[in-house]
């Protein structure tokens, strides 16, 4: 594991450094593992991780995989990776807490409650902390106050052990500036191209080749399952607009809640910004300073505000808005000084220069408005939206059953989606993973509709179904409508195939059809003989571009190009470390690497492959990294770099905790886990 640290510095197990996840698994589908009599997957020190906890935050893990890389297969080796990173980060996690609990860090109560207020989950439209909405979130996922509470405490002291350990991470200015020079040092290549296109019809591809092709890489044209579905999502969000809400429950909300829809001070306001960065030399802020004394004596004299803010205004955000900055709350103003001098204004006049770390400042007040509270008729809709989502959540339980009930009965999908005011939905024919994504399918169920579709396609790709039932079915509704339509409404219909039970889906659940399945195949010979013969050329022609090159290399000595050749030299654009790719030339890591490493201007020995074809370079041209640029990146690059040497300060750390942990993991653990 050790190893795994060091070698993987930027890996997903040492992001817990910058706390990327963790074991903030309550609001997540909730994984199932089985692992035989086995009770924990690896103890720490002592300490079990259990399976449960587990198979808890490797769920919340895998949807994240699978809604940011939608070809993530889930296969049986990525299903191991994946479990033996998330271990390593649950190891983590436990070593940086017991080493917090070692030296006497805790978290107060306070603490707490400032992160639980802080919370958006937790807080009403107005963004306020709702304790009743804290509750009721709590009890419909099953979890006590209590469990949150802990389970959050925990990983809030893992963030404060990590705080203590980068407290002592200190970046100087002249080391970062080093730093930046070497990554911003620029570079222009000469070169000498032999394209591909010169050579594509001199490229020749036996039939024999294209048969050897096809058979040595079938599992190239191999086609992923493709799924057509309909489904009926329900989760309290979607619920709610069925859900009617009174005027008295309107208006006792809002006199309960009053302190929720209050509004701070505010000022509308304009600016002229001139850009000043720390530590810029003196006579930067004196040319600021001259310009501002420009624009106030145009200002005196009767100038327009906006039109000198789109004149000199140095903020691109706002100057062609002549300097509008739209109304700025009381309170949440972050330059200091700002706020006293715009309290001391009345609308239409202007303040005077204000200095910040950034630059100059003169502000115009369009407008102010004093505190108050938003008016009833401006929230009744979002108190309304409130009220309604509160009493889905509540009745949940009951839709769930309800819909249980009705796929047991066969009650039909329309039928219900009118009862319970919600919407029938359509995939059409997709890639399998992109139909269970739209559907927002949960790790578990995704697993329950492979398996009810394996071995059900037939030839032609298409799942038969039977007709569903004919039945009577009675369940509550929002409002508390019965589900019990005639049985004549009831008759038999060609159906799809519907899944026998509710699936999991973010936030709530889904009835789920499958109107069309069709398995990954290997698309034949005939279908891709094209592609093969395109690429079995194209592979050819940079053969043939790479013996030209080669034979014309000896020519090349010092900084000079034979005669033949010097018509044909080129020039790249600049390029840098900071982005190795030599434009023109895409497709060598080896040449920008060759380049960059390069301390003079000879030819580079060797021949390189790109995208284009073969090459023959050099350097031309050295550019160092300018002094604009590093005034003018400066702050954003030493956060960066803070960043990076907290980092590797972290990484050091961790190293030493593990390498002093007595961790023990059963053998084979994972492998024997199975998730469903």
């Amino acid at each position: 594991m050790l190893d795994s640290i060091r070698n993987n510095s930027r890996s997903f197990g040492v992001k817990i450094i910058f706390g990327a996840i963790i074991l903030v698994f309550l609001f997540w589908g909730v994984g199932n593992f089985s692992g035989g009599s086995v009770s924990s997957v690896a103890q720490v020190n002592g300490e079990a991780i259990s399976i449960q906890d587990f198979g808890r935050v490797f769920s919340r893990v895998f949807e994240s995989e699978r809604s940011r890389s939608p070809d993530f297969a889930g296969n049986a080796e990525d299903l191991l990776r994946l479990k033996r990173r998330v271990l390593e980060e649950m190891i983590f996690a436990v070593l940086w807490r017991q080493e917090a609990e070692r030296l006497g860090l805790f978290i107060s109560p306070h603490e707490l409650l400032a992160d639980t207020a802080g919370l958006s989950v937790f807080q009403d439209a107005s963004g306020k902390f709702d304790r009743d909405r804290y509750q009721s979130i709590l009890a419909a996922r099953g979890i006590t106050a209590g469990q949150y509470e802990a389970g959050r405490r925990r990983e809030l002291l893992v963030e404060k052990m990590q705080r203590y350990v980068l407290m002592s991470a200190a970046v100087s200015e002249e080391e970062a500036r080093a730093y930046f020079d070497f990554g911003l040092e620029g570079r222009r290549a000469g070169y000498v191209l032999f394209p591909l296109e010169d050579y594509l019809d001199k490229a020749e591809v036996s039939a024999e080749d294209v048969a050897a092709f096809y058979a040595d890489s079938p599992q190239i044209f191999r086609t992923d399952p493709e799924l057509d579905l309909t489904y009926l999502p329900l989760t309290p969000a979607l619920l709610a607009a069925g859900y009617e809400v009174s005027e008295e429950e309107t208006a006792a909300y809002y006199a309960d809640k009053a302190s929720s829809f209050a509004l701070p001070a505010r000022y509308k306001v304009r600016h002229i910004f001139l850009e000043v960065p720390e530590k810029a030399p003196e006579d930067a802020a004196a040319r600021a300073e001259a310009r501002m004394a420009e624009i106030l004596a145009r200002l005196k004299a009767g100038g327009d505000f906006a039109a000198l803010a789109g004149e000199f205004s140095e903020d691109d955000s706002s100057k062609n808005a002549g300097g509008d900055l739209g109304w700025l709350e009381e309170g949440r103003i972050a330059l200091p000084g700002v706020e006293e001098a715009l309290a001391g204004l009345s609308p239409g006049e202007i303040s005077g220069v204000l200095a910040s770390p950034f630059g100059r400042h003169l502000f115009k007040l369009e407008d102010k408005a004093a505190a108050a509270r938003r008016p009833l008729d401006e929230v009744r809709a979002e108190i309304r939206e409130t009220l309604a989502l509160r009493k889905a959540e509540a009745d949940f339980p009951a839709v769930q059953q309800a819909a249980e009930d009705a796929l047991n009965l066969g009650l039909s999908f329309e039928e219900l989606a009118r009862r319970f005011k919600v919407e029938v939905r359509r995939t059409g024919l997709v890639d399998e993973f992109a139909a269970m994504d739209q559907a927002k399918l949960q790790s578990g169920a995704r697993k329950l509709l492979q398996d009810a579709v394996s071995g059900l396609a037939s030839p032609a790709g298409e799942v038969s179904a039977p007709a569903a039932p004919a039945a009577n079915a009675s369940a509550a509704a929002p409002g508390g409508e019965a589900l019990a339509p005639a049985a004549a409404a009831l008759a038999p219909q060609p159906a799809p195939l519907v899944l026998p039970v509710p699936l999991e889906i973010v936030d709530g659940i889904a009835l789920v059809a499958v109107e069309q399945a069709k398995p990954a195949r290997i698309r034949p010979l005939d279908e891709v003989r094209g592609e093969i013969v395109d690429t079995l050329k194209r592979e050819a022609a940079l053969r043939l571009a790479r013996a030209a090159a080669a034979e014309a290399r000896p020519g090349f000595a010092g900084e000079a190009a034979p005669e033949d050749f010097r018509s044909r030299l080129a020039e790249s654009a600049a390029f840098s470390r900071a982005m190795p790719v030599v434009p023109g030339l895409e497709g060598s890591e080896s040449l920008a690497r060759s380049l960059l490493s390069s301390l003079d201007g000879a030819w580079l020995p060797g021949v390189h492959d790109t995208a284009g074809g073969a090459v023959i370079a050099r350097v031309a041209e050295v550019i160092p990294a300018r002094d604009e640029d590093w005034l003018r990146l400066k702050e954003t690059f030493l956060a960066q770099f803070r960043e990076h040497k907290a980092n590797e300060l972290a990484l050091a750390f961790l190293q030493n905790l593990v390498a002093g942990a007595d961790i023990v993991q059963p053998e084979g653990i994972l492998e024997q886990l199975r998730y469903r």
